[in-house]
C-alpha cells in the first residue's frame, strides 16, 4: 500500500511522472531568491552589486552633459539622465532575474547608443557574467567568453609597446617597486599568467578557479594602491568571484578529464568560436577595443586636437572617472562636437595595417586631409600638432637621449643623443616623435644608412652631424624633407653642394 501511494504521489511542478520540473522564472515576476538556488542567486547578486558600484563610480558618465558632450551613435537620438534608470533595471534583475535581465539589457543598450563614451569594457563584461548567472544553459558560453578574455588580454600585452614599456613601468613605480629593474619581467609575467589562465581554464577549469580569484583580486588591489581607474575595480572583483564560481562548476562535469567542452547547441558553438576569433580584428581596425579585450595594455589609437597652436589631449578621467573609448569614430565625433572651424585633429595608430589620419574642422563639419596640409600653418588656425608615441619617449629616455618640450603638456620638438650611450637602433624610435624640428647626433657613431630613420620627420629643420661618418649619400635619404635649413657637418665628408641640394 505504501509503495503504491508513493508511486502515485505527484511532485509539485510536474505534469506527469518523469517530466522535467518547470523553470519557476517562467511563471511570472517571482521574487529573486525563489528563482534559483541560493548560491546561484548569490553570484547574481555579486554581479549586480558590482555593476551598481561601477555606475556610482562613473556617475557623470550616465548623465546628460555639455563637456565632455554626449556622443550619440545617431545625432538625432534624444538624451536623458540614465544612472537612476540603470539602477532600477539592476533592481529588476534581483526581483525577477530572467525578465529583469532583459529590462537591464535594453536600458544599457539605449545608454550606449545614445552616448558612445559609455561603451566601456567593464559594463559589457559584467553583463556577460550576469547572463551566466541568469541563464544556466549559457554558462558554457560564458566560460568561453572568459577564456577569450584572458587569452587576448595576454596577447595584446605581449604585442603592446605601451604595456612592455611605460605602462608596466608606471604601475610598478606607483606601487613602490624598483620599476627600472623589474618592469620587463613584470610585463611579461602578467601577460603569461593571463594566457596561462586561459589555457588552464580550457584544460582544467576547476584548477583554474582559484587562479582566476587570485589574479583578479590582485589586479583590484594594485589598482587601488596606485589610485588608477577605480571604475574597473568592481569588474575585477566580480570576475574573481563569479568567474571562479563558473570555472568551479565546469570542473564538476562527470568526465575523466574535466576539460572544457564546446557548448551546445550548434549556435552556441558558433558564438563561442566568434568570441575567440573576433578580438583579432582589433589589429585591422574592425573590432572595437571595448569588446576586443585590450585590457591595461594601452595598445589603442590615440588622438590629439590642435587649437590655435595649442595641443589638447582627449581625456575624460577627471570629469567622467572613465576614459573616452579609444575608437577613431568616437574621436571624430568628439572633435566635431567640441571644436571650431580651423582646429585640427590627429588620430595615431601604432599598427601598420592602420595608417594615421589627419582632420580639419570646417564650418560644414570635419574633413580628412593629408599630413602636409595638417602641418601647414597656412591651413586652419595654425600648424597641426601630432601626438607623440609614449613608447618612443620611454625607450629614448632609457637610452640617455635628452628631449625638449616647450611646455609640460607639449610635444617633443628637439632631441640630443648621448655619444657614450648611442646605438643606431635608437633611431627607429624617431618616427614616434612627429613634431621633431631638431636632431643632434654630433659625435655619435652614425653612418649614411642610419639617415633613413630621419626621413619621416616632416618638420625637421636642423640636423647636427659633426664628427660622424655621414656623407653626401646619407643626405640623399632626406631629399623629401622640405623644411631643413641647417646641417652641422664639421669633421665629416659632406659637401656644400649636397647641403645646398637638400635645403634648396
Amino acid at each position: 500500500m505504501s509503495n503504491s501511494r508513493s508511486q502515485s504521489k505527484r511532485t509539485p511542478g510536474h505534469e506527469r511522472e518523469g517530466a522535467a520540473p518547470l523553470d519557476r522564472t517562467s511563471l511570472g515576476w517571482i521574487p529573486g531568491p525563489r528563482s534559483f538556488d541560493a548560491v546561484r542567486y548569490g553570484m547574481l547578486a555579486v554581479v549586480v552589486i558590482c555593476q551598481a558600484a561601477t555606475i556610482f563610480i562613473t556617475w557623470p558618465l550616465w548623465q546628460t552633459r555639455d563637456l565632455p558632450p554626449n556622443l550619440p551613435l545617431l545625432p538625432w537620438l534624444p538624451q536623458f539622465p540614465l544612472a537612476i534608470a540603470l539602477l532600477v533595471g539592476l533592481a529588476c534583475v534581483l526581483l525577477n532575474p530572467r525578465r529583469g535581465f532583459w529590462v537591464y539589457v535594453a536600458l544599457l543598450a539605449w545608454a550606449m547608443v545614445t552616448d558612445m563614451t559609455r561603451c566601456q569594457p567593464q559594463m559589457v563584461a559584467m553583463l556577460v557574467l550576469m547572463a551566466g548567472c541568469v541563464f544556466e544553459r549559457l554558462q558554457d558560453l560564458v566560460r568561453w567568453y572568459l577564456i577569450s578574455l584572458w587569452l587576448w588580454a595576454g596577447v595584446h600585452k605581449l604585442l603592446s609597446p605601451y604595456w612592455m614599456g611605460p605602462v608596466a613601468w608606471t604601475m610598478l613605480d606607483k606601487s613602490g617597486v624598483d620599476a627600472l629593474q623589474y618592469y620587463v619581467a613584470y610585463a611579461i609575467a602578467i601577460a603569461v599568467i593571463e594566457i596561462g589562465l586561459a589555457v588552464l581554464a580550457w584544460h582544467k577549469p576547476r584548477v583554474a578557479a582559484p587562479v582566476c580569484l587570485l589574479l583578479h583580486v590582485g589586479i583590484a588591489v594594485q589598482l587601488l594602491i596606485i589610485q588608477w581607474n577605480y571604475s574597473v575595480v568592481p569588474w575585477n572583483l566580480a570576475t574573481a568571484i563569479v568567474g571562479g564560481w563558473l570555472l568551479w562548476r565546469a570542473g564538476r562535469v562527470e568526465e575523466p578529464e574535466h576539460r572544457m567542452v564546446w557548448p551546445q547547441p550548434i549556435w552556441q558553438q558558433a558564438v563561442a568560436a566568434v568570441l575567440v576569433i573576433v578580438p583579432a580584428g582589433f589589429y585591422l581596425g574592425i573590432t572595437p577595443h571595448f569588446v576586443a579585450h585590450v585590457l591595461y595594455s594601452d595598445n589603442m589609437p590615440k588622438a590629439i586636437i590642435t587649437r590655435f597652436g595649442i595641443p589638447e589631449r582627449i581625456l575624460t578621467w577627471d570629469t567622467l572617472n572613465a576614459p573616452l573609448p579609444n575608437e577613431p569614430f568616437v574621436y571624430r565625433r568628439y572633435f566635431e562636437a567640441t571644436t571650431a572651424a580651423g582646429d585640427k585633429l590627429h588620430v595615431s595608430h601604432i599598427w601598420p595595417a592602420q595608417s594615421d589620419a589627419f582632420y580639419i574642422r570646417r564650418e560644414s563639419g570635419i574633413e580628412q586631409i593629408k599630413s602636409a596640409e595638417f602641418f601647414d600653418p597656412r591651413t586652419g588656425n595654425s600648424r597641426g600638432i601630432a601626438i607623440d608615441h609614449d613608447p618612443a619617449i620611454f625607450a629614448l629616455e632609457r637610452a640617455g637621449a635628452r628631449m625638449l618640450k616647450r611646455s609640460e603638456k607639449g610635444m617633443v620638438y628637439a632631441i640630443e643623443f648621448s655619444p657614450d650611450k648611442f646605438d643606431s637602433s635608437q633611431l627607429r624610435h624617431l618616427s614616434g616623435l612627429p613634431n621633431l624640428r631638431q636632431v643632434q647626433l654630433a659625435n655619435c657613431p652614425v653612418d649614411d644608412d642610419d639617415m633613413k630613420h630621419l626621413a619621416s620627420l616632416y618638420l625637421l629643420q636642423g640636423i647636427g652631424l659633426d664628427n660622424t661618418n655621414v656623407t653626401d649619400a646619407g643626405l640623399r635619404h632626406l631629399q623629401s624633407l622640405k623644411n631643413v635649413r641647417v646641417v652641422e657637418h664639421a669633421g665629416t665628408s659632406i659637401t656644400e653642394a649636397a647641403i645646398r641640394e637638400l635645403i634648396r
